[in-house]
C-alpha cells in the first residue's frame, strides 16, 4: 500500500531552480556549472541568457503545459528559485531573466541558510 501524502503542492509547485555554488539545476538536475562560461550565454560574456538553463526550461515547460492539459487544468508560470544567501546578484538576475524568457513569469524564492554553530556562553 503507497503512503498518503500530506504535502500541498500542486503540479505548479514542482519547477525548482537551485543555484549552488558549483551548479544550476532545473528540478534537482544539472544544467550547467558555476561560473557559467561566457560561452554558455547568449550575447556572450555581457549576456542574460543562460543558454543551456533556457533549453532546460523549455523542455520542462511543455512538458508540464501537456501535463496539465491532460488534466483539464491552465499552466500556471510560476517558478521557486533555491539559492543560497552567498549567490551574486547577477547570477541570480541571470537566472531570473532567463526563467522569464522561457516564459515563467511568477517567482517564488527560498533562501537557503547557512548552519550556524552553537556558542556556548562564557561562564
Amino acid at each position: 500500500k503507497v503512503p498518503e501524502s500530506s504535502t500541498k503542492l500542486g503540479p505548479e509547485d514542482m519547477t525548482a531552480i537551485t543555484v549552488t555554488r558549483n551548479a544550476i539545476l532545473v528540478n534537482d538536475k544539472k544544467v550547467t556549472d558555476v561560473p557559467v562560461d561566457k560561452s554558455q550565454k547568449k550575447g556572450g560574456e555581457t549576456g542574460l541568457e543562460i543558454v543551456r538553463l533556457m533549453e532546460r526550461l523549455n523542455t520542462v515547460i511543455e512538458k508540464k503545459k501537456q501535463e496539465m492539459k491532460l488534466m483539464g487544468k491552465k499552466f500556471d508560470p510560476v517558478v521557486t528559485i533555491i539559492a543560497d544567501q552567498s549567490t551574486q546578484y547577477r547570477l541570480l538576475t541571470e537566472v531570473m531573466y532567463t526563467a522569464g524568457q522561457a516564459g515563467l513569469s511568477r517567482f517564488k524564492f527560498a533562501v537557503v541558510r547557512k548552519k550556524r554553530k552553537h556558542v556556548s556562553p562564557l561562564q
